[in-house]
This record gives structure tokens, sequence and C-alpha cells, in this order.
């Protein structure tokens, strides 16, 4: 009985979130011109990872992606990250983004690099071997996620 609740759970993550990560073609980013942003690791990052960033809609579904983000975590996506986010075309970043991830429950802040604003955020996601969706929401405004890979630092 338990078995297959784990079971169903994993299907219904996997359908879930399968799409989303392919739906997007994430591989091209690497060769993106924010490489740039990943040649300087923090001492505390094991990882770095890249990946999209979009609005949700009002059924949770994500909408085609706004921006790309990179950065560095730490063990695997399940501790300290930290990152920048820019818009498509930009060739510049204009906000940031870190914090903790703890199993499904990410907490953090998002903010604007120039500004020096930020907000608080919580998220709930999903992460396996190689990739991560995390869905993000604030006090006020609307529901983001974040989608991506994450690799090593060789």
């Amino acid at each position: 009985m338990i078995g297959k609740k784990i079971f169903l759970t994993a299907a219904f993550f996997a359908i879930l979130i399968i799409p989303m990560t392919s739906a997007v073609n994430i591989d091209k980013i690497l060769e993106n011109k924010y490489q740039n942003y990943l040649s300087d690791p923090p001492e505390w990052a094991s990882n770095y990872f890249y990946g999209v960033v979009g609005l949700t809609n009002q059924n949770g579904q994500p909408e085609d992606h706004k921006g790309i983000t990179v950065g560095y975590c730490q063990n695997d996506f399940k501790g300290r990250f930290a990152g920048v986010i820019a818009e498509n075309d930009e060739k510049t970043p204009k906000l940031f983004i870190g914090g903790k991830i703890a199993g499904p429950f990410l907490i953090g802040v998002i903010g604007n690099i120039s500004t020096e604003k930020y907000a608080g955020m919580v998220g709930i996601g999903f992460r396996n071997e190689t990739h991560f969706y995390y869905r993000l929401m604030g006090i006020v405004g609307p529901t983001f996620y974040i989608a991506g890979k994450y690799h090593p630092i060789k």
C-alpha cells in the first residue's frame, strides 16, 4: 500500500515536471552570453545552475519564459543558492536571487541589482539528479517559476 502511494506520487511529479522542463531548450542557455557570470564561484558552492524564469497562469501552469537565470548552488540544489536573472534579450542581468532550499521548500529573496531593493519569496518545487523546478511567490504580485539544470563545478 505504501509502495503504491510512493509510486503514484512519483508518477504525478514526473507527469507534471518533465513537460515543463523539456518544453524549454535549457541546454542552449550555456551557449548564451551569460556564461561570464559563472566565472568565480563562492567557497560554499559545489554546483552551478542555469535555467529559465517565467510567470505561471491562474491554473499554476508555466507560461513562456521571460528571462534566464544562472548562478551557484550547494549540495545538488539542497542548500544555499545565489544567482542573477536577465530578461531574454538583455545583455546585463537586472535581478538577483538567493536563499536556501530544504526538501521541496525554498525561502529567499529576489531583488533589483541597480536599486538594491528586494522582497522575500517562498517556493515549493521538485528536483532530481540534474533538473529543478520551483514555483515562487511573494506576499503580493504574480507567481513565478524557475526551471533548469545544475551541474557539479569542475
